[in-house]
């Protein structure tokens, strides 16, 4: 009878198991720690649906959810401007912010640290704290917690966004993470000070005593972890995401357009994964195909995104964009992949959205901005009823998003208008409900608590007056403070389609040509800058992976030369130089040749 009930329960796991879509992966440290600071640099994966994550987690007990503790750094694919972060406390509650970030986390590698102390948690991107939590639910914060990292395909499409796996395989890569104790006041790093660095791995190897590969999922993900899709190579720790067929870092699919979009004449097209150079920068490699038009050049913005410029597009016709012979890192090559380009509508303003709901009014239908020139990214739509103080138009106030993220619209670069709407449903008392609202890069509204702002159902308009477009999008980002974003309606008023000074859309510095090229060790590197920054001089792999950072650091205009001694094996090399002052960052490419 033993036997017979122990196959029972062998079968159903086994069921279980085989139930899930995917192959996952997940790397946790063998210890758990109690306060500390945690640094990862790494590259998360792109596709939509699915995410990469850098954070820490108290294994439950006997009490179950009233012990949870957590601390995330969650980088889904759908963003490429936003990283979220998260502490979950006792009663599994959620304290989510979602941070901008001036780069997309997919196309290279970036430092995030946690911070976390009996005071307060805090994040960092690239040695800069970006957000804090030192609300009374910090106190919670006291169980050990490992160290993980890991890659999943979430049921939530209103969380991660819509899966497609002919995305797959996607890889996430991990280039080296760090623990330091809490010892304040006696620490050698971080804040003040206060931490002192126990360890540090590079991911040369797999260090079986330091780390585990998990082996378990759980409802909501559609994956199971994998020691296989757990990989060292090339100094890098990669997580891999995987159909069942193909796990581990293997890719035997051929690349494809994901996404083109018509914005200022130009058409930003997104392969389903990174790319070499090569055909992908080649104006050849493409075709347009609908009248009247013609494509003009192409530019490489990372190993994923091409940006082809146009002439006499016509934005009331159809166009379909057609790419032949490009090859992914694994050399995977599609001769032929087409995608049909978003165009934006003609466009009549003032232009009114009706934010969670159908057309109604003169309000247009809500969106996704996957799929059309203005739509949300993230949120969730619901709806209400009853009666709304403050406004005649109690239609729109009825449907909503909640967890609002960002909201996009392509109009003419021009100056704009904006008022956002916005009404509180649920909460009854201030404090609940608040958060920021940024446009353009601009904080329009600082911790905005709506009930203490007007009051529970009754209407808000957020207003934001002469706000300068100059990339062809109107960017809303919403970032928590407590609870989730709101957002009911948008009205677009156009002042004017002309901007008179274009200097802060173009870079503000010249990279020249490195000499000698080829070299053997040693090269020179010039460039010059117009304007005052923070600029980033790096060294690149032909995968796209940095292998060396000359500098990071705040520059003077004028011209400037640095020497780089290279410890590296002979190959072909690209060294970039970006400007990150700003929203607006720019970044040039110079192919190099090491001889040795």
């Amino acid at each position: 009878m033993k036997r017979i009930i122990f196959l029972i329960l062998l079968i159903t796991m086994l069921s279980l198991v085989s139930a899930k879509d995917y192959y996952g992966a997940e790397l946790r440290t063998k210890s758990a720690y109690t306060y500390g600071r945690f640094d990862v640099c790494y590259k998360a994966s792109p596709a939509s649906g699915q995410l990469s994550t850098f954070f820490t987690y108290h294994e439950l007990g006997s009490e179950g959810i009233d012990e949870w503790n957590e601390i995330d750094i969650e980088i889904m694919g759908r963003f490429d401007d936003n990283i979220q972060f998260n502490t979950i406390t006792p009663g599994q509650n959620n304290h989510v912010r979602n941070q901008r970030v001036n780069f997309d986390p997919s196309a290279g590698f970036h430092h995030y640290a946690i911070e976390w102390t009996p005071d307060y948690v805090a994040w960092f991107v690239d040695s800069l704290e970006v957000y804090r939590q030192t609300d009374s639910h910090i106190s919670t914060l006291t169980e050990a917690q490992k160290m993980m990292m890991n890659i999943w395909q979430p049921v939530y499409e209103d969380w991660v966004g819509t899966f497609d796996e002919k995305c797959l395989p996607q890889f996430a890569y991990y280039d080296w993470t760090q623990y330091s104790s809490y010892t304040p006041g006696e620490g050698n790093y971080g804040t003040d000070n206060n931490f002192t660095v126990e360890w540090h791995d590079d991911f040369d190897d797999f260090n079986s005593n330091r780390w585990a590969k998990a082996t378990h999922t759980w409802n909501g993900n559609n994956s199971d972890f994998i020691p296989q899709n757990v990989v060292f190579q090339d100094g890098h720790m990669i997580l891999c995401l995987t159909d069942k067929e193909n796990p581990g870092y293997v890719d035997n699919n051929n690349p494809f357009i994901k996404n083109a979009r018509f914005i200022q004449n130009k058409i930003n097209l997104k392969f389903s994964e990174e790319v070499h150079q090569g055909a992908a920068s080649q104006i050849s490699t493409y075709a347009l195909s609908g009248q009247p038009g013609s494509l003009v050049s192409v530019q490489l913005i990372n190993t994923r995104t091409a940006e082809l410029e146009t002439e006499n597009i016509c934005p009331d016709s159809t166009y379909t964009i057609v790419a032949s012979g490009v090859e992914d890192l694994f050399q995977n090559k599609n001769m032929v992949t087409s995608r049909q380009i978003i165009m934006p509508s003609e466009q009549k303003f003032p232009l009114f959205i009706n934010v969670g709901g159908k057309q109604e009014l003169q309000y247009q239908t809500d969106a996704k901005w996957k799929d059309n020139y203005y739509g949300r990214i993230g949120g969730t739509v619901y709806s209400t009823s009853g009666e709304i103080a403050n406004t005649q138009e109690d239609k729109i106030f009825h449907t909503f998003i909640n967890g609002a993220v960002e909201y996009k619209i392509a109009v003419p670069n021009g100056e704009y208008d904006i008022i956002l709407m916005m009404m509180e449903n649920y909460f009854d008392q201030s404090g609940k409900r608040i958060f920021d609202v940024a446009i353009e890069n601009q904080l329009v509204i600082d911790s905005l608590d709506l009930f203490k702002k007007v009051g529970k159902n009754t209407a808000f308009n957020c207003e934001a007056r002469s706000i300068k477009i100059e990339d062809g999008i109107i960017d809303i980002h919403f970032s928590e403070i407590k609870d989730f974003a709101v957002l009911n309606g948008i009205k677009i008023f156009q002042n004017s389609t002309e901007i008179k000074d274009r200097s802060i859309n173009q870079p503000h510095f010249k990279l020249y040509q490195n000499y000698p090229n080829p070299f053997n060790s040693r090269t020179t590197i010039n460039f010059e800058i117009s304007k005052q920054g923070v600029y980033d001089l790096s060294i690149y792999n032909g995968l796209g992976q940095r292998v060396d950072r000359i500098f990071y650091k705040n520059l003077k205009p004028g011209k400037h030369q640095y020497q780089w001694q290279s410890n590296l094996s002979s190959g072909i090399y690209y060294y970039r130089l970006e400007e990150i002052s700003n929203y607006k960052k720019f970044s040039q490419n110079k192919k190099m040749i090491l001889i040795k």
